[in-house]
């Protein structure tokens, strides 16, 4: 690829930046002209390292730590305005397969889980599906017995707040 075409489909202004203590940063996300889908959610990650700055002192033993942040970024095209992931959490379909609780994804939006629990005990773990796509869910032998089982789940909502819970039975 040339080099002064993007390689990626976002790009951040500025990409490195010093500041002194006490000062605030912005950093702006601009899309590149890379063209993303019209029909579904496209989803990214932005990293961000915060690094102290540091005297040199001789002889002296020093802890620091640096900071990272992972941050999801979602882009939804104009295409679907008015679209949320409240009004399709209702219709996710769940299931089970082998160890794993399923669940399949038909909307053209990113279902980020703020809560996902089987049976009334939580599965933990950051659980997102993609649009038009089935997540598989590893669980522990909870779903080895027979029987019916009850999913409850919760999504995050274009605020990052968590929505109404949802029950289903899977068999």
């Amino acid at each position: 690829m040339p080099p002064h075409l993007p390689k990626t489909h976002l790009l951040l202004r500025p990409p490195l930046f010093r500041l002194k203590a006490g000062e605030k940063g912005f950093v702006r996300v601009v899309r590149s002209g890379k063209k993303l889908p019209d029909d579904r959610e496209s989803m990214f990650w932005l990293n961000i390292k915060g690094i102290p700055a540091t005297e040199y002192v001789p002889d002296k033993n020093v802890v620091q730590f640096a900071i990272n942040s992972k941050i999801k970024l979602i882009y939804r095209p104009a295409a679907l305005k008015g679209n949320t992931p409240e009004s399709y959490a209702e219709k996710l379909q769940w299931g089970k397969e082998g160890t794993s609780v399923t669940v399949k994804n038909n909307s053209p939006l990113y279902m980020n889980f703020s809560q996902v629990s089987l049976n009334g005990k939580n599965i933990s773990g950051a659980w997102f599906a993609a649009p038009f796509s089935t997540l598989k869910i590893p669980v522990q032998s909870s779903l080895s017995a027979t029987g019916k089982k009850e999913i409850t789940w919760s999504v995050i909502n274009d605020y990052g707040m968590s929505g109404k819970k949802y029950t289903a039975i899977i068999q």
